[in-house]
């Protein structure tokens, strides 16, 4: 393994970052320009109520809006 810098090691077909450092969640760059991730979920969740989806692919479309907000914007660790 050949260390490219204190922050990345290579090998042959890979490599291995050495000392990641944690990002920020979409909620907290949103946050950042102004959005609230909660405000934003409510009136997601009203104009979903107001589609003729059922309510198991509404609630879905929720939960999956919910896990991208807490997911990191660039690198998760």
């Amino acid at each position: 393994m050949a260390v490219f810098s204190e922050k990345i090691a290579i090998t042959d077909n890979s490599y291995e970052l050495m000392m990641p450092k944690k990002g920020d969640t979409v909620t907290e760059m949103l946050d950042e320009v102004g959005f609230d991730a909660k405000e934003l979920l409510k009136n997601y969740n009203k104009k979903l109520k107001n589609t003729p989806l059922s309510i198991e692919q509404q609630q879905l479309y929720l939960h999956k809006l919910k896990i991208g907000l807490e997911n990191y914007t660039y690198l998760k660790i």
